[in-house]
């Protein structure tokens, strides 16, 4: 095997790697629902409605909305050919033709897509339903016939960092979103992981499957959606974190032109991703295939990515899952989206050099959405505090945005220092920890946002009308008793602009469940929250309609952002106030990272940075500490690094953990502790 497959436990993809897992478990746990848990509910009284589609005569329920409006919900309804066999890592494949007139039951959950349990210390949060037979939608429909006219259609795409995600989750329930808009609201499964996005560069695994499973979703709605009241000329799509950041790919598709007007997106973009070399999803390949005894030692690795990922395809579900979950420690490797000719057809680093087939945008983050992900290291793993405080927070944050970002010693001290001032770094752990999510917020959310926004600008100027928002309030309860009270985190935003908090509670004929930690947030939302919900969603639907908003809750339009006078409307229970001026001032300095160095140039932001003379030097005098009988020390020796340019070029397991940026700092628990420093 060549030396770039056989890297050592400490190289940094593997610490990107390791670091995933317990992160994205932790907020996927938080959003989602504790299955250990939850209480049975008593069966709930249904009514039936049934609608022709190209897929028969489905059966579906007939709900009612808190305020009493009849919603259709019609649960598991197939849009692609079962990726099953042969078919596991390639493109979906549209249905054949059945007769309209057979019924099909849209009544109950579908199996979510294959993938690894999410783990938490103490807590294995696991959906026994997984399947290869996964690509359904669940379709929730206004029934309200007041008016002749369809009605505006949203297609959401759900979060999960590409590793993870389960349309089914309660947090998807359409059912308030739907009445209190009017419209129609299908939330389609996709491939995530290794089944979404295994890249064989050839035809037995493209890649980029989840990608092109999100694809055929939005066709089936654009030949059906009708059946259900909505307007096939009024699609907006939407999702939140990687699903926000698969809608904003869309915006760029030449694959998805025509298929949508408009763009929701909760907290992502799509030059998140930063991109990755084509290499290292090939390395990911070998790595899956070899643990699977579908590697031919007597060929070469570019001689077999085919076979391998032939070889894949008729290994069982289950065993591959269990080789997965042993594989690096128990640890995930992080598969993600690429560059694939078709929907991503272009360069994504390079946003100003695309065509946005788009004509309207509101795109948000909250206030701090860094901060659940960086509080969270913390909790997950103790080690890290005492590591933190016995090195000094400087180093752990220094080395963290180093592994992290590729970027030089010198740069790394320079972003510090910009964020955190030397009286905190000496104040001490608790000192830093307080700014530092700020940082992860801009690299990860609200600089990707910006250079978005930007870029379409840029691009399609007054053809494109954009929108910008920020939640700073309120805390979901779930995430005020594990980090403290504060400012809106990491998908607060979610339980706004999708209805959720509406909900007194989630229990259907589909799931008569109540997730316990939504649950918990539901309960502690006030009335106040709650009207916060209806007025977003009132501007939510104007938006769909016309794409002219009013600010939530008044009558004024929503003011629209450019770059020249970047209006944000900031989204609190208590006030709806617009500001002037970027959500980030320190965006320069993530630019050579984040976008192209001829596009950053475009902007106006130097593609080489400097370090002033007060910032302090990246290492402190060495400290050691005993560690399992071992003598451990805590400083970097300099000449290990080198001060270059920034490459702007990210690893696989690079791009997926910088969607939570923070994750570094678990990598410096994990390996330090028995790595040579």
């Amino acid at each position: 095997m060549s030396p770039v497959l056989n890297s050592t436990t400490c190289s940094t993809k593997i610490y990107i790697t390791r670091t995933l897992s317990t992160i994205i478990c932790f907020i996927c746990l938080m959003s989602s629902s504790i299955v250990n848990n939850v209480a049975a509910q008593e069966p709930i009284e249904v009514q039936y409605v049934n609608v022709k589609t190209e897929v028969g005569n489905l059966r579906g329920y007939k709900m009612r909305s808190i305020e009493g409006k009849d919603i259709n919900v019609f649960i598991g309804v197939p849009f692609a050919k079962p990726p099953v066999g042969k078919r596991r890592f390639k493109r979906p494949e549209p249905l054949d033709p059945v007769d309209p007139n057979i019924t099909r039951d849209a009544l109950t959950k579908k199996p979510m897509c294959p993938q690894i349990p999410m783990i938490v210390p103490g807590i294995r949060l696991e959906n026994e339903m997984n399947d290869d037979d996964c690509l359904y939608m669940n379709i929730f429909a206004s029934a309200d016939t007041s008016s002749s006219e369809k009605k505006p259609v949203m297609v959401y795409f759900y979060g999960g960092f590409y590793q993870w995600g389960d349309n089914n989750l309660a947090l998807y329930d359409g059912v308030e979103f739907a009445a209190e808009t009017d419209s129609v609201i299908a939330f389609p499964a996709y491939r995530v992981s290794l089944f979404g996005f295994l890249n064989s560069t050839g035809k037995s695994a493209p890649g980029n499957q989840g990608l092109f499973d999100q694809l055929l979703a939005l066709k089936f709605i654009q030949r059906n959606v009708e059946f259900f009241g909505g307007d096939l000329n009024l699609v907006t799509i939407a999702g939140q974190s990687a699903g926000a950041i698969s809608a904003s790919i869309h915006t760029s598709s030449p694959a998805t032109k025509g298929l949508f007007r408009r763009a929701l997106l909760l907290s992502g973009a799509a030059n998140t991703l930063a991109f990755f070399k084509e290499a290292d999803g090939q390395n990911l390949l070998f790595t899956v295939a070899n643990f699977m005894d579908c590697f031919n030692n007597n060929r070469s690795v570019v001689e077999q990515y085919d076979s391998m990922a032939d070889c894949l395809a008729t290994k069982d579900r289950l065993a591959l899952l269990d080789q997965l979950s042993k594989l690096d420690g128990g640890y995930k490797l992080a598969f993600g989206p690429g560059r694939d000719g078709q929907i991503i057809a272009g360069d994504i680093r390079r946003p100003t050099t695309l065509e946005y087939n788009v004509e309207d945008i509101m795109m948000g983050t909250t206030d701090t959405d860094g901060e659940l992900v960086l509080r969270q290291v913390m909790g997950l793993e103790p080690a890290f505090e005492d590591l933190a405080r016995s090195s000094g927070p400087d180093i752990a944050v220094k080395l963290a945005l180093k592994q992290m970002y590729e970027i030089s010693t010198i740069s790394a001290a320079e972003m510090y220092s910009a964020y955190i001032t030397d009286q905190d770094t000496d104040d001490g752990f608790d000192a830093v920890l307080k700014k530092a999510p700020r940082m992860f917020t801009d690299v990860s959310f609200d600089c990707p946002a910006k250079f978005y926004m930007n870029s379409v600008e840029k691009v399609n100027g007054k053809k494109t009308n954009i929108y910008r928002y920020v939640l700073k309030e309120p805390r979901a309860k779930v995430f005020v008793d594990a980090m403290g009270a504060g400012p809106a985190t990491h998908t607060d935003d979610v339980m706004f602009f999708l209805g959720i908090a509406l909900n007194k509670d989630v229990k259907r004929p589909w799931d008569p469940r109540t997730p316990a930690a939504l649950q918990m947030t539901l309960d502690n939302y006030t009335d106040e929250d709650r009207k916060l919900a209806k007025d977003i969603l009132r501007s939510v639907k104007e938006f769909m309609i016309n794409g002219k908003p009013t600010l939530p809750g008044k009558t004024d339009l929503w003011p629209k952002y450019s770059e020249t006078s970047p209006s944000v409307v900031n989204l609190t229970p208590k006030t709806i106030s617009v500001t002037e001026g970027p959500v980030s001032k320190l965006c320069h300095l993530w630019a050579p990272y984040l976008i192209s160095s001829d596009i950053a140039e475009l902007y106006g932001f130097s593609t080489t940075t400097t370090t002033t003379t007060t910032t302090k030097p990246i290492y402190r005098k060495a400290k050691t500490i005993i560690k399992n009988g071992r003598r451990l020390s805590k400083s970097r020796h300099p000449d290990r690094y080198q001060n270059s340019a920034p490459t702007g070029n990210f690893s696989h397991g690079q791009v997926i953990t910088v969607l939570s940026a923070t994750t570094c700092m678990l990598l410096l628990v994990k390996e330090a502790l028995t790595c040579n420093y």
